[in-house]
């Protein structure tokens, strides 16, 4: 799916999708606009292997990811109602964090996306026009990461930078690792069970603190961080990449999305 039929789709659901953006965030035009560049999102998709609906909504986030590149940062967080078997044993792809992350959002419906941390829609539907009205608004903080990965010692070093054009008060820092191609488990519409479904945007761990470490972001100033952290042996640090983004109590202020890179 192009830029303009994402745009042409959101149209049609901008209302329904958007009741938590207020009317001066709103973008409303006849013809076809670029997203500002400079404006990246978050989307927290939080799925489950058995729920029989999330591989649609990844599907409406590989449409998303096509039109508009890494200035949508999808996570795949696993946890919540579909996150376990009915005896309660996790599924492969849920770790204790990501279920966390369920808990204190009290996920109740999957698939349900979080985007910016701003809009929850639990309809993948409704998701392009979420994101298409979000990635036209100004963002007023920027962030650099670099990793540096030791393949023999699956050590990963990573050095953030954040530095704004704004005042903002109870900011965070999260640094988290996701990974793609991953070959696991996942219930279908039909309620069949594909073994062999490849799964994107995994999250992994959060390289810092769960709930992300306390950074200031205030007219003219920059914060860096340095975190270290070592991979598991079954993932594939090709396919890995680190997400770091800064938020609030109202949203997320930006994200960015960077490959590992072998160090030289």
């Amino acid at each position: 799916m192009n830029l303009k039929n994402i745009i042409a789709l959101s149209a049609i659901a901008l209302c329904a999708s958007c009741s938590n953006i207020s009317d001066d965030e709103r973008f409303i035009d006849d013809g076809v606009i670029e997203p500002d560049a400079s404006r990246c999102i978050l989307i927290e998709d939080f799925t489950g292997q058995n729920c029989p609906n999330c591989p649609d909504a990844m599907v409406r986030l590989d449409e998303l990811h096509e039109a508009f590149g890494d200035a949508v940062v999808a996570v795949g967080i696993y946890g919540g109602p579909f996150g376990k078997t009915v005896a309660g044993k996790y599924y492969p792809l849920t770790t204790e964090t990501g279920d966390y992350y369920a808990t204190q959002r009290n996920i109740q419906e999957q698939p349900c996306g979080y985007f910016n941390r701003k809009v929850v829609s639990t309809n993948s539907n409704l998701w392009a026009s979420i994101a298409t009205e979000l990635l036209l608004q100004k963002s007023y903080v920027n962030i650099d990461a670099i990793s540096t990965y030791n393949a023999d010692s699956r050590t990963l070093d990573v050095d953030v930078s954040v530095n704004s054009m704004g005042d903002y008060s109870g900011t965070r820092l999260q640094v988290w690792l996701i990974e793609d191609k991953v070959v696991s488990r996942q219930k279908l519409a039909d309620n069949s069970t594909n073994m062999e479904y490849v799964h994107n945007h995994v999250f992994r761990a959060s390289v810092n603190d769960r709930d992300g470490d306390a950074i200031k972001v205030a007219m003219g100033s920059t914060e860096q961080k340095t975190y270290t952290t070592t991979l598991a042996e079954d993932w594939n640090a090709d396919n890995m990449s680190i997400v770091a983004f800064v938020f609030n109590s109202d949203e997320v202020l930006q994200v960015v999305k960077v490959p590992l890179k072998a160090a030289d």
